[in-house]
């Protein structure tokens, strides 16, 4: 959900008219809020082929994305239009990877940055089997001057594999912030107040283990019996 500065909203979700498990129509659900009352309830995806995790962004030149993973194409896809609240919507590849579970925010002092975070799994990344990668466009996602970066502690000193969707983006001007809420891990942000030029990693939950391996056990004392955490 965004809600614009004039009061008016966007929203977006991942939709289905489908009753069965397959939802070959997945894709973005969107409505809008002109102040005064919603649009008629969706029928059809803002795609042209299947997708799902949206996120809804508002851009500081007035226009809107909403940018999710296709698993048609194996991509990353940027739906948007030029206006806020109507008109029509053009595709447009954001990375023909296949990453999945994408989260995006706006930023900049502009208002005019999309700083993304995506999940790279299915084939090692840098010696992972599964990595967070943060992508970053400038200018409303026409190019992406960052791609595939793995933000601090994000890497194989930390882990064997991440998981996807545990993760978060949020940015206001020059600052934007990546969290990371793991099971069987630390938790941690990872914030840049350059608009995503450096950053700097602050756990807050920190597992007394790094590089754990769920059902290996953990003995933390080194006494040969194994601990309750």
């Amino acid at each position: 959900i965004v809600v614009h500065d004039d009061g008016t909203i966007s929203a977006g979700w991942t939709m289905s008219q489908q009753y069965n498990t397959t939802y070959s129509d997945r894709g973005t659900g969107y409505n809008f809020f002109d102040g005064t009352s919603w649009g008629a309830q969706p029928t059809t995806r803002l795609e042209s082929s299947r997708g799902g995790w949206p996120s809804i962004i508002a851009l500081g030149n007035g226009s809107e994305c909403a940018i999710t993973h296709n698993t048609d194409n194996s991509l990353i896809n940027n739906t948007s239009r030029t206006t806020i609240g109507n008109g029509s919507w053009t595709e447009n590849t954001v990375t023909p990877a296949y990453l999945s579970w994408n989260r995006s925010a706006s930023g900049g002092i502009d208002g005019n940055t999309i700083h993304m975070i995506s999940f790279a799994n299915g084939i090692p990344f840098n010696g992972l089997d599964g990595a967070l990668v943060y992508y970053r466009s400038q200018d409303g996602g026409i190019n992406w001057d960052i791609t595939d970066m793995q933000l601090p502690g994000m890497d194989t000193s930390m882990y064997n594999g991440m998981s996807g969707d545990v993760y978060a983006i949020a940015a206001q001007g020059n600052t934007v912030v990546v969290a990371y809420f793991d099971d069987w891990g630390d938790s941690y942000i990872v914030k840049s107040t350059d608009n995503g030029d450096t950053w700097t990693k602050t756990t807050f939950l920190d597992f007394p283990v790094d590089k754990y391996a769920i059902d290996d056990g953990l003995d933390l004392d080194n006494n040969g019996i194994l601990d309750k955490v």
